[in-house]
């Protein structure tokens, strides 16, 4: 269709016509183009981008699990298992065995973790080796993986038994220039063991005064000599054992006239 436009100018009418687009073709004053042409700010674009995002999931990886565990443990082993699959579908199952026994099969939940434990032996240090993998949810299976650690007995320490001393005295007075003899034992049975005398000077403190060496059946013996007149204040210590504790006997009092 033309379009015809008159202008009177000078007296003289002039003519000028171009054709119209077809719906949907870009045209600018300078006329109609199947491609517009580069920068003209008159061209309005007949339609409008979409916007579009491209999301990548790699279904042929299989998943990566590590482990926690140390190379060597005193006392019972904590080993935890811990698997991620990147973009993928997620981890469905995780699996490990231990010195290739039965294979334990974690059915994965929220979190992708797993833990367990590995007993002490009855004495010194074992090796144990931990096979595990894990499966996701698009079918993936990882090559398994191992780590090798060792475990060592807990040295158990006995606890120690309470021990119990005596002392007694041959006579509770004597005169001046006399002898008294210190007698007692110890519980449970020390026998070669040594336990010391003290004799008791004021003000709290006790001096050591002999010792003696317990015999078969636990029991000592010591023979006390010149001894100035006054009291005389004396008590036994055991030191004690590797599986008895020390133990002080009670005072004996002696009065030398």
């Amino acid at each position: 269709m033309l379009l015809a436009v008159a202008m009177l100018s000078m007296g003289v009418f002039a003519t000028s016509s171009y054709a119209l687009p077809t719906y949907g073709t870009p045209c600018t004053r300078s006329g109609c183009h199947a491609t517009p042409p580069a920068g003209d700010p008159s061209v309005v674009p007949t339609t409008t981008p979409v916007p579009t995002s491209t999301v990548s999931l790699d279904e042929a990886v299989a998943p990566v699990t590590t482990s926690d565990a140390a190379a060597s443990y005193t006392g019972t082993a904590t080993v935890q298992l811990t698997a991620t699959d990147g973009a993928g579908a997620g981890v469905a199952y995780m699996y490990y065995s231990i010195d290739g026994q039965r294979v334990h099969l974690y059915k994965v939940g929220t979190t992708a973790k797993t833990s367990f434990t590995i007993g002490v032996p009855k004495t010194g240090t074992a090796s144990h080796t931990i096979t595990f993998w894990s499966q996701d949810r698009a079918g993936n299976v990882e090559a398994p993986k191992t780590a090798t650690l060792t475990v060592k007995t807990v040295a158990v320490v006995a606890a120690k038994v309470a021990s119990r001393t005596s002392i007694h005295a041959s006579a509770a007075r004597i005169r001046y220039g006399q002898t008294v003899r210190l007698f007692g034992y110890v519980v449970p049975n020390a026998f070669g063991q040594r336990v010391t005398i003290q004799r008791y000077v004021g003000s709290g403190r006790w001096v050591n005064l002999t010792t003696a060496t317990l015999a078969t059946h636990s029991n000592y013996t010591r023979t006390i000599s010149k001894m100035k007149k006054g009291n005389w204040y004396f008590r036994t210590v055991y030191s004690g054992s590797a599986t008895a504790n020390g133990s002080t006997s009670r005072y004996v009092k002696v009065v030398v006239r």
